[in-house]
């Protein structure tokens, strides 16, 4: 069970999300089953007791939401230890670092969120979940590889660049290492903590696969180190460039729909679309005599006003 750090909180949000559906109590305790009746979800609002996981997590997806707002509705002091946490991190991890980079890459609104769903992730592991009841705890015990994680895949898939697509390359690998280390393996485990053989000691069980090879799977983990390997080499072979896009541009007739002529060219990275217009008004002249140079018959659907300029 998770233990509840501001009831009031957990109370107010529960009535928030039911009264935002429409719902009367009666109606909202049946959509859990039907011991959650009218004076159980009374009990909720009135901060008197709190439900289970499974009944918050239901809650969180009625309300379009996450169980950590629901419990800490993100308030003032939940900011700050939200902050202290990035600036943790941004110390531990210099600007050249890859994972420094991913740390300062989102706008601020990315960001909050990344941090918002880092900690649900975080405070979700099952090895945490009886230490970890709060963000304070993450920040005490200074855990922040799943709130990094996340940092990174967001920052490997928008960010377009040499390292990112080997990282990309390298996670899709990493994943296949650790399916294949553990493909003999089933589901089944058995603890005993108390036995009639031995004292003080626990057994466990475990259930392997004999039909899978074991040979086999060490060529294939060896095969894989060798292409960890080979990234290493890919990764001094390829630095990052300076960050650039490139502009494609078409000229084509709209009835009939037909292609005239095409031009590229590079611009310095842009912050959003206004950048993009003021990179294509920039580059205006480039970019028409591209067009020109690919189809010259073009020249006579140009304006009076250009084609005096171009004369001059």
């Amino acid at each position: 069970m998770i233990i509840i750090t501001k009831q009031t909180e957990l109370a107010k949000n529960i009535k928030k999300i039911r009264q935002s559906l429409g719902m009367s109590m009666e109606e909202f305790g049946k959509v859990f089953d039907t011991v959650a009746h009218k004076s159980l979800v009374s009990k909720w609002e009135k901060g008197l007791s709190q439900p289970n996981n499974e009944r918050l997590k239901k809650i969180a997806e009625l309300g379009n939401t996450t169980v950590n707002e629901i419990l800490f509705g993100y308030d003032e002091k939940y900011m700050l230890v939200m902050n202290e946490l990035y600036e943790n991190m941004l110390k531990n991890n210099g600007e050249d670092s890859h994972v420094g980079k991913a740390l300062r890459f989102p706008n601020n609104k990315k960001r909050e969120q990344l941090l918002k769903n880092g900690i649900e992730r975080t405070l979700s592991v099952p090895i945490y979940q009886s230490k970890l009841k709060h963000p304070k705890d993450i920040l005490d015990a200074k855990i922040y590889y799943y709130i990094e994680e996340l940092f990174l895949e967001y920052y490997i898939n928008n960010f377009k660049s040499n390292s990112n697509i080997i990282a990309y390359v390298r996670d899709k690998i990493s994943k296949i290492y650790n399916e294949t280390s553990e493909y003999q393996y089933n589901d089944f485990k058995l603890e005993l903590s108390e036995n009639n053989l031995f004292k003080d000691v626990a057994i466990m069980f475990t259930e392997k696969e004999k039909g899978v090879n074991m040979n086999l799977l060490r060529e294939l983990d060896l095969l894989l180190e060798r292409t960890f390997d080979e990234l290493d080499t890919l990764t001094n072979k390829y630095p990052d460039q300076k960050p650039q896009k490139e502009l494609e541009v078409e000229a084509f007739t709209i009835d009939p729909l037909k292609m005239l002529a095409k031009y590229s060219f590079e611009i310095d990275e842009p912050k959003d679309d206004e950048d993009r217009r003021v990179a294509i008004n920039s580059n205006a002249e480039k970019f028409l005599n591209g067009l020109l140079n690919d189809n010259p018959k073009l020249y006579d659907s140009l304006i009076d006003e250009l084609k005096n300029n171009d004369n001059k």
